[in-house]
């Protein structure tokens, strides 16, 4: 699945309906409960903490379910949170990290999992599940038109009357936008691939704008 980002300008994507903002709830409350069973690992609990970051690796596959999962989801938070399209770059900068971490744990004591990188991951769930959970639920509040993950975004329009884009993402949005131009876009984007395509072997008897050939297009 492309981790290319999708800006829309603010006012072209509406915004979910109640069935919308309730999965959109739904989520957030369960990521951000996510969220403090991670802080309780890592700074609520003693005895969790010292066996969280000791030479011993965790074996609760819940936890490992849970890093699959906002490993997954990690490209989107980063690149919409912050506006940025670096498509899959946070995710290899996450995985030199740990390799980096493994590799040092491993000449040091002979394991892969070391205090270091129980720090690394239990830091970087943490920024995951709080970024991502508190979108969610102030989204559904909101009612953010497209990504969730622009709520903070939407949130500064309504207090600066500023203008920033909305974004589409087809999976981790909860679908706000019109079906019928989405559907034009994709139309749209089509026929100019297959003019393109007939120009290159029979010349262009077709516009490249998107339309069929008018007496401006010669």
């Amino acid at each position: 699945m492309s981790t290319a980002t999708q800006f829309e300008q603010t006012g072209s994507l509406s915004s979910p309906g109640p069935i919308g903002r309730l999965v959109r709830l739904g989520l957030g409350l369960w990521i951000t409960y996510a969220f403090f069973q991670f802080l309780d690992i890592g700074f609520l609990d003693a005895q969790k903490a010292d066996r969280f970051f000791s030479w011993q690796t965790p074996t609760h596959s819940s936890f490992w379910i849970a890093v699959l999962i906002f490993f997954w989801v990690f490209p989107y938070v980063f690149n919409i949170g912050f506006s940025r399209n670096w498509r899959r770059k946070p995710q290899w900068l996450l995985v030199g990290a740990l390799v980096v971490a493994a590799t040092v744990g491993y000449a040091l004591e002979g394991s892969l999992w070391s205090p270091a990188m129980g720090w690394l991951i239990l830091i970087w769930l943490l920024y995951v599940t709080a970024h991502l959970g508190f979108s969610f639920l102030l989204a559904a509040v909101l009612g953010t038109p497209g990504c969730e993950m622009r709520a903070f975004h939407h949130l500064w329009t309504i207090l600066t009357e500023k203008k920033l884009e909305n974004i589409i993402v087809p999976v981790f949005s909860i679908e706000s936008t019109n079906g019928k131009q989405i559907g034009q876009r994709k139309l749209k984007k089509r026929y100019q691939y297959e003019s393109r395509k007939k120009c290159s072997i029979l010349g262009c008897p077709h516009s490249l704008t998107g339309g069929p050939a008018t007496s401006t297009d010669f």
